[in-house]
């Protein structure tokens, strides 16, 4: 009789758990779904169900305890019967009708960006871009020299197309400069500078990638998503990994790079350019963008 007591009790836990909302994962098979598929699970609806489940079955114990306890096996059995019967059909409902499809997936409602290349229509948007660094007092990065040329935007753009087209020595690299845009008000919330080629210069202070995220939207995993898709952009043009530099000075620069996979090679007093601390990261871009990919595709504007 202890036993059947334990079984009831632990039939009621389970019933109070997912009542509560909680326990999804004692539910056999949740544990191997994707997270593309748990997306598609309403975990409320899931688990309403399973506390009525759990709730109808420990009434059935119940009925069979009952009649054990009072001598009255023909109950006792009759307890069993429904609740072998509660079981099955249980296990038929939850599995039957897509009865806990979720139908507003989260993914629908992520904001979602993508690389622009810049334009003359942009040049007010830019602009106010580069004045909002300047208001805050920020260091400007991954701007493509923007913040030198606010008097001459179109010379700018003729500088990038240059850029684009250099032929590497030990002065300079061809680069590709891109506005990185939310595409729900096409704002511009940050920019990215790449470098497919490296010469000496850059490989010691630079590397491939530069990037930022205009003041008043930072502290929103922005730049993570930045670096993502700059990420793609390498593997494209053939990079298996790629090297970036942050300052040690600015958390939210390096532990981006550690986010995607950023291996730290060295820290160091740099001493040509910036003079202060500096962290030599590493990427492995195929295996950050397979490691990453659940994450950062569903926030990528389709083309």
């Amino acid at each position: 009789m202890i036993i059947l007591f334990l079984v009831f009790a632990a039939l009621v836990a389970l019933g109070i758990v997912f009542l509560c909302g909680k326990g999804t994962f004692l539910i056999s098979g949740c544990n191997s779904f994707s997270k593309s598929e748990k997306e598609n699970i309403d975990e409320k609806k899931l688990c309403r169900f399973m506390a009525k489940f759990m709730f109808a079955l420990s009434a059935c114990w119940l009925v069979m305890i009952t009649g054990f306890a009072i001598g009255i096996k023909p109950i006792a059995w009759w307890g069993m019967l429904l609740f072998l019967a509660v079981a099955i059909a249980g296990v038929i409902l939850a599995n039957t009708g897509g009865r806990f499809k979720n139908n507003f997936r989260r993914s629908d409602f992520m904001e979602r960006f993508y690389y622009e290349t810049p334009s003359v229509s942009r040049k007010a948007d830019a602009l106010e871009y580069i004045a909002e660094f300047h208001r805050f007092g920020s260091d400007i990065n991954g701007s493509g020299g923007l913040d030198r040329f606010t008097d001459d935007y179109e010379g700018w753009l003729l500088k990038l197309e240059e850029d684009r087209n250099l032929i590497p020595d030990e002065k300079k690299s061809p680069a590709e400069t891109y506005f990185f845009v939310r595409s729900a008000d096409k704002k511009i919330v940050g920019m990215v500078n790449i470098r497919y080629v490296l010469n000496e210069r850059l490989k010691k202070y630079g590397g491939n990638i530069g990037y930022s995220i205009r003041p008043t939207e930072r502290r929103k995993g922005y730049n993570k998503i930045n670096l993502y898709l700059a990420l793609k952009l390498c593997r494209l043009h053939g990079l298996k990994k790629v090297l970036l530099d942050a300052d040690t000075d600015n958390p939210a620069s390096w532990r981006t790079i550690e986010a995607l996979g950023g291996v730290m090679l060295r820290e160091y007093f740099e001493d040509e350019f910036d003079h202060c601390m500096v962290r030599d990261y590493e990427i492995d871009v195929e295996a950050s963008l397979e490691r990453f990919s659940h994450i950062y595709e569903p926030l990528l504007e389709k083309a």
